[in-house]
């Protein structure tokens, strides 16, 4: 047990911690989050965030707290940003390793381990700064807690069943309403569990203990919520739930608008390669009745949890990928545990089947990609594209594409051998080939190309706020707010400047610009350089170019000279 624990945690350090603070901040959502944490740091303000002043209700605080204290023990910077965030991640992967190794045994807690960790989207939150992962930590916890409880009797019961409410509570402060997913979960578990009968799932919700759960779980919930409506009133309560919640359920807000059957491409393609053995996996929770009864009632909850949860989500019109994350812990402790009973039987089909699915669709998307990056990389005219075709974002993508296709290359011979684990090892193995070469050479290039011009030349206005100059960021949509990171501290901690004194203007048209130009003759602006002539033919002038970095400009709001 020792050397597989020990192999987990060189797991959760090579996919969570390894160059953690490598690039700068990505943009949006993760330049967003993490500068509200830093505004919370320098105003003082722990109740309500705030984004270049303008207070940010986008969601509850309990990762922005975690930023905070890690801001306050490493100091601001990209690494500790990201740090609770990837300590989550490990947290949650070492605990589906844990509980499908005390109830599957060790073949499957190594690969529901690798399937969680190795999962694209699941990594690629998991290293910036976002609330996704702390929800699913803590919906897996409660969950799982409510499971014990259902199994324990007495005082022990007691014990499971206040930490599973507290942990939906701290669900819910990482990320609002979809942190009440284990109520569901648990109660459609009952119905199942006890064959529709009404005594027998009263007796299991009594277990619960409700009465002292409610409460406890209100009494994490509610003080935020009632500090903040006290603070801001009707502004909070419509910035908060009718806009970043009603909107989102109705998809009238933030253009996630998606069909009915979104998440079925789109989790195949986020648990590649592990994808392909899920619809065996839960089909095998309902179904399978092999080892003790813990583990029945252990695979059959985690299949309930799985479809369940892209049921309720996928009501919603609004929809992206990184909703389904609280289901990952539950689909790759049944991914584990099918693959071990796969391989333990002698009827492997399903499993065959699977595993072949997803080397073919590895090879193929080793091929596509290359074909794709040689024909795309002479002809992209974007700004955007252009960026993510560099010379070293290319040579990467080759270098990704190859890896992708060695892995399904070698799951493919190693099927045609018969040799049905070694399989499953190349598959591991291969991915984790993957997100060395991704967070190796891949996230270098990306830096180069992508986050460091922007960075740069961020770092020249902060120069100019420096000298006691006004600054303003002109770069339209989508916003860079990763930006505001890397301006001086001193422009945001406590009100916003009067105007006669070194103050941050932020628009995406140029008519406040030109306001900002006339009102601010010494000032500086940080823009993206295709909408400067914009800004130009507005002014009536040429805005003289202090410095470059790929596509982005700081000019001075003095006139050019006329020759």
């Amino acid at each position: 047990m020792a050397i597989d624990g020990l192999a987990v945690a060189a797991l959760c350090v090579i996919c969570f911690l390894w160059r953690l603070g490598v690039p700068s901040l990505f943009d949006f959502n993760e330049g967003l989050y993490v500068q509200a944490a830093r505004e919370m740091l320098l105003r003082g303000d722990l109740v309500t965030a705030s984004v270049n002043g303008i207070w940010f209700y986008d969601k509850p605080p309990l990762a922005l707290w975690l930023v905070v204290a890690c801001f306050k023990l490493f100091g601001v910077t990209e690494w500790a940003a990201r740090l609770p965030v990837a300590l989550a991640a490990c947290g949650l992967t070492c605990l589906t390793w844990a509980v499908a190794r005390r109830w599957f045994g060790r073949s499957a807690a190594l690969v529901a381990a690798a399937a969680l960790a190795l999962s694209p989207i699941f990594i690629g939150t998991a290293r910036q700064m976002t609330m996704d992962i702390h929800q699913a930590l803590w919906v897996a916890v409660s969950v799982l807690m409510f499971w014990q409880c259902e199994r324990s009797s007495g005082r022990r019961s007691l014990v499971w069943a206040m930490g599973a409410w507290t942990a939906m509570g701290l669900a819910v402060l990482a990320k609002s309403v979809p942190g009440f997913v284990p109520l569901p979960c648990v109660a459609v578990w009952l119905v199942w569990e006890h064959q529709g009968r009404p005594r027998d799932i009263l007796r299991g919700i009594a277990r619960t203990r409700p009465w002292f759960g409610i409460p406890l779980l209100l009494a994490v919930i509610l003080p935020w919520h009632l500090l903040a409506y006290r603070a801001h009133g009707q502004e909070f309560w419509y910035q908060y739930w009718t806009h970043h919640h009603v909107g989102i359920l109705t998809g009238q807000e933030f253009s996630h608008a998606q069909p009915f059957w979104y998440y079925a491409p789109a989790l195949l393609a986020s648990m590649l390669p592990w994808s392909f053995l899920l619809p065996g996996a839960i089909k095998h929770g309902f179904t399978g009745s092999a080892g003790e009864p813990g583990a029945a009632s252990l695979r059959r909850l985690a299949a309930v949890w799985c479809v369940l949860t892209v049921i309720l989500f996928s009501l919603m019109r609004s929809k992206l990928v990184s909703y389904l994350l609280p289901m990952y812990p539950a689909a790759a402790i049944l991914i584990g545990e099918y693959a071990a009973a796969s391989l333990s039987a002698t009827r492997r089909r399903g499993y065959l089947i699977g595993m072949a699915c997803a080397a073919t669709v590895l090879l193929a998307a080793s091929v596509a990609g290359i074909v794709v990056l040689t024909r795309s990389a002479s002809a992209a005219t974007d700004p955007e594209a252009q960026a993510l075709l560099s010379p070293g974002m290319v040579a990467y993508g080759r270098a990704a594409a190859a890896v992708l296709g060695a892995t399904g290359l070698g799951m493919i011979i190693s099927l045609a051998l018969r040799a049905p684990r070694m399989a499953v090892g190349m598959c591991a193995a291969g991915m984790a080939g993957f997100i060395i070469t991704t967070f190796g050479p891949g996230i270098g290039a990306y830096q180069a190309s992508v986050n460091a011009p922007l960075h740069a030349a961020t770092a020249r206005a902060a120069k100019a706020a420096a000298e006691g100059r006004p600054v303003a960021i002109y770069i339209g949509r989508p916003r860079r707010p990763s930006v505001h990171f890397y301006l001086p501290s001193g422009l945001y901690r406590g009100p916003l400047p009067p105007q006669d004194a070194p103050y941050l203007v932020e628009a995406s048209e140029a008519a406040p610009l030109a306001r900002f130009a006339a009102m601010a003759p010494t000032g500086a602006i940080l823009a993206d350089s295709h909408r400067l002539p914009e800004l130009e033919k507005l002014l009536g002038y040429s805005l003289p170019v202090e410095y470059g970095a790929g596509r982005w400009r700081l000019v001075s709001t003095r006139p050019k000279p006329k020759p």
